[in-house]
């Protein structure tokens, strides 16, 4: 099937003289807007193309943010060092 696919997205920009990247990007849109539809809103979502292999993944960030104060010994950061 992910070889299919490859050759289907090189078909379709051949065929309608559009670049292969034009293509890859409707279908990753496509794969995104059902992902969407069926999980509900997920904020950082993510689809991503092997062109090698034509494995699509689908993918979430977690973004984590951490407070340093420089007060606690485990503090190793660049911020615990100005404020000792």
């Amino acid at each position: 099937m992910n070889q299919e696919l490859l050759h289907l997205i090189e078909q379709i920009s051949r065929e309608k003289g559009v670049e292969k990247s034009v293509v890859i990007d409707a279908v990753l849109a496509a794969v995104l807007s059902a992902a969407r539809k069926r999980f509900g809103t997920i904020d950082n979502i993510h689809t991503r193309l092997d062109e090698e292999t034509g494995v699509i993944a689908l993918f979430s960030y977690v973004y984590q943010t951490r407070i340093c104060r420089g007060s606690s010994p485990d503090c190793s950061h660049e911020c615990a060092d100005k404020s000792r």
